[in-house]
């Protein structure tokens, strides 16, 4: 429902909420409507759900509402109020009590709301439109996904012509593997924006826009154990602000498909192929993975995901390194120059095994094990020794 057109149309909007405000009705906006189709010419009858008892219309719920919030200095930006799945939503706190899944979506914030603030009209608050969906239409068809992706999608699919990369070793063709380990860089699109505030504090104003560059994948099980199988760059149109080459391992360059000498695919292609990897299954090992998932904008499930930061970690500490703890348990030395996804994906995969040996030790007190790692960091202020 397109709600304005002109200021006319607000002042629509606000004299019918001021009038069932007035009246001690509620707001005027119902949550849900009726619709009947009343004879052949196609005319309609709409009617408030919270004011009849009964209805033979075609019931609708409201599920989302987009307003105009005016500001004075800045022009003023749209907010989205929006009913979210249930599917969707995380465990409730006490926060969302009483939301019934409504959240506020404006910029990079997103909160829990009443659930009466979308039929409230304020005159700083433009409608612009409206959704209303049929009712438990989630009921009414199967949504879950039960086809996985052909394992197809996993072989290199490059859109340059840049020579293969030796290192990787596509899966053969009745292999599929069970658990991985995986590593991704970044680069940013776009820098954090700050103001600064009269007392000298900084407050953000846009977060930086990081997108992935590189995603890497090894096999986690013998006898490759260890061997990549993807290995994709990700090209990019978008303009590179920094490619945080010290982090990524990437330079100028690398993302773009007339010059670079890096194999490179989409990120869609790239995606299928986690998006296959992981709705079979397969465990995913890796540093910081809750980090790099929500970046690609991918969800595994909780009991597939082995991060060896939160394995390694002591409750109400600091989180560790995969560098310092690299040293601390396999003795090596990584990261010496710029970050490279093969080494960090190799390393997170050793580090699970480790993890493995420690656990399945009954000699082993795991706790006391961590509370070495812990005194040794401390030691050596988090850095591993030159």
């Amino acid at each position: 429902i397109s709600c304005m057109d002109d200021e006319k149309d607000f002042e629509f909007w606000t004299f019918q909420n001021k009038i069932a405000a007035e009246a001690g009705s509620g707001p005027w906006l119902p949550h849900q409507i009726a619709v009947t189709l009343t004879d052949s010419d196609g005319d309609v009858r709409i009617e408030n759900c919270e004011q009849i008892k009964e209805s033979s219309g075609v019931k609708y719920d409201l599920v989302s509402k987009v307003s105009f919030v005016k500001n004075a200095q800045k022009g003023g930006h749209l907010v989205a109020q929006i009913r979210v799945g249930s599917l969707y939503r995380s465990k409730k706190s006490k926060e969302d009590a009483g939301k019934e899944g409504w959240y506020l979506f404006n910029d990079f914030s997103v909160c829990p709301i009443d659930k009466d603030d979308p039929v409230q009209f304020e005159s700083w608050q433009l409608p612009c439109h409206l959704c209303y969906s049929v009712s438990n239409l989630a009921d009414r068809y199967d949504s879950e996904i039960s086809l996985a992706l052909e394992s197809s999608y996993l072989k290199p699919n490059p859109i340059n012509s840049a020579p293969f990369y030796s290192a990787v070793h596509p899966l053969e063709t009745d292999e599929f593997p069970t658990i991985v380990a995986m590593d991704s860089e970044f680069v940013t699109l776009r820098a954090q924006e700050s103001e600064l505030h009269l007392d000298g504090t900084q407050a953000m104003v846009k977060p930086s826009q990081v997108s992935p560059a590189r995603i890497t994948v090894i096999r986690g099980d013998p006898p490759y154990e260890g061997d990549p199988f993807i290995d994709d760059h990700i090209a990019h149109s978008e303009h590179v602000v920094d490619y945080m080459t010290k982090y990524s391992g990437i330079e100028p360059g690398d993302l773009d498909s007339a010059v670079s000498k890096k194999q490179l695919t989409t990120l869609k292609k790239c995606y299928l192929k986690l998006r296959c990897l992981f709705d079979r299954g397969v465990r995913i090992v890796g540093h910081g993975l809750k980090k790099d998932l929500t970046v690609i904008n991918i969800d595994v499930a909780p009991e597939q995901k082995l991060d060896t930061v939160e394995l390694f970690h002591l409750p109400g500490q600091r989180y560790l390194s995969l560098r310092f703890m690299a040293w601390y348990f396999l003795g090596l030395h990584i990261q010496k120059m710029e970050h490279d996804s093969v080494e960090d994906a190799k390393t997170a995969l050793k580090l699970y095994r480790k993890y493995e040996q420690l656990k399945n030790d009954a000699s082993v007190d795991f706790r006391a094990a961590l509370e070495r790692l812990y005194k040794a960091g401390r030691q050596h202020n988090w850095t591993v020794p030159a």
